[in-house]
C-alpha cells in the first residue's frame, strides 16, 4: 500500500494510525523504518507493506512505476 501525507507530521500521524489499528487487530509483529525522518515511513505488517511518503519523495521514487511494470508483465504472461 502506498499513501501520501502532506508533511512529516502528517506521515507520522498516518503511520501511528496504521500501527495502532494493526495492533488492535491482533498483528503481533509490526516493524517500522524511517519514522524519525518522516519523509518515507515503511510499515511492515508481515503480509502487507505500507509506504507513507511526503509528496516530494513519492514523486521521486514513483513506486507505482515498479508495480505497473509487474502488472504489465503478468498480463502479457497470461495472454
Amino acid at each position: 500500500m502506498i499513501a501520501t501525507g502532506r508533511s512529516t507530521v502528517h506521515t507520522r500521524s498516518i503511520s501511528d494510525g496504521i500501527v495502532d489499528a494493526a495492533r488492535s487487530s491482533g498483528v503481533e509483529k509490526v516493524r517500522t523504518e524511517g519514522y524519525a525522518d518522516g519523509n518515507w515511513i515503511l510499515i511492515d505488517l508481515n503480509t502487507i507493506v505500507v509506504h507513507v511518503f511526503t509528496p516530494d519523495l513519492r514523486d521521486f521514487y514513483n513506486l507505482e512505476r515498479l508495480w505497473g511494470a509487474v502488472e504489465s508483465a503478468r498480463r502479457s504472461n497470461l495472454a
